[in-house]
């Protein structure tokens, strides 16, 4: 068996608490972009290498063109092993959080293993995780945000069968969107509905007053509410409501590696 997932972070801790033959992160960020399904793999590894200008002011185009060529190798790389795999008839165990990134992940993996006949597993995370420290259960719903090792080993127990009709129709919900191809996926009523890229402008908007704030602090708060989306996405539309006078930067500065979370805004008086 083997152990699949949506995040590098997650997929790290899978490889230390779980029994299986291999743990790893496919594609991310399904729920975000249009999908040109040609080059599934070329079009994650440009969105993620794009998505330093999210974090770093001064990156340069041949930094973010090697950091490109390294994730698509990396990915190329994965799929390999992943395909190595299912041609030797290993079962498949996906961890999937109540989130659109993960949700969009299943339905593209069903679709992906239309012509394959391995038997597949969905580990739902529980919205909840023990937490030693505290000797209690606190709410978490999202697999990436685990770091309990023993606590994921005891869920991987709890691990549903998905039957050749289910998998029918996940891959059919991903024909869907793939027809759809809307910038932005989110969760509604467990159902995936496509919306435009502003679709959160305003409740970002919400977490920014008159009083300064670090970028940081303003994406932390949103993430906290919505944690299906991911940094690069918030810090990405921050910047589009700076360049619409909706957001001011009141002090422009960086961290000691370059990062610009760390610089002050606040809502502008007069957008």
């Amino acid at each position: 068996m083997i152990d699949i997932c949506f995040s590098d972070t997650f997929s790290g801790l899978l490889k230390i608490s779980t029994k299986s033959d291999g743990a790893f992160c496919l594609l991310k960020g399904l729920n975000y972009g249009k999908i040109d399904c040609d080059d599934l793999i070329e079009q994650n590894a440009r969105k993620e290498a794009e998505y330093l200008k999210s974090f770093y002011k001064d990156v340069t185009e041949e930094e973010i063109e090697e950091e490109y060529e390294n994730l698509k190798e990396e990915i190329i790389k994965k799929f390999n092993i992943f395909k190595n795999f299912l041609e030797k008839g290993h079962e498949i165990r996906l961890w999937v959080s109540n989130c659109a990134e993960d949700r969009c992940g299943l339905f593209w993996l069903c679709k992906y293993l239309e012509n394959y006949s391995n038997k597949l597993y969905i580990v739902t995370c529980p919205g909840f995780e023990y937490d030693p420290n505290e000797d209690k259960l606190v709410e978490n719903r999202n697999w990436a945000a685990f770091g309990n090792p023993y606590f994921v080993d005891e869920c991987s127990k709890d691990a549903m069968f998905v039957y050749d009709d289910e998998r029918k129709l996940y891959a059919e919900l991903w024909d869907k969107i793939i027809d759809e191809n809307a910038p932005l996926r989110i969760l509604v009523n467990d159902i995936i509905v496509g919306v435009e890229e502003d679709f959160f402008d305003d409740i970002i908007l919400d977490f920014v007053d008159n009083i300064p704030k670090t970028q940081r602090a303003v994406m932390g708060k949103f993430l906290g509410k919505w944690f299906g989306l991911n940094v690069s996405f918030v810090s990405k539309r921050i910047e589009h409501l700076i360049s619409e006078n909706k957001i001011k930067v009141c002090e422009d500065i960086v961290d000691d590696y370059g990062c610009y979370w760390v610089r002050k805004i606040v809502r502008s008086q007069f957008p």
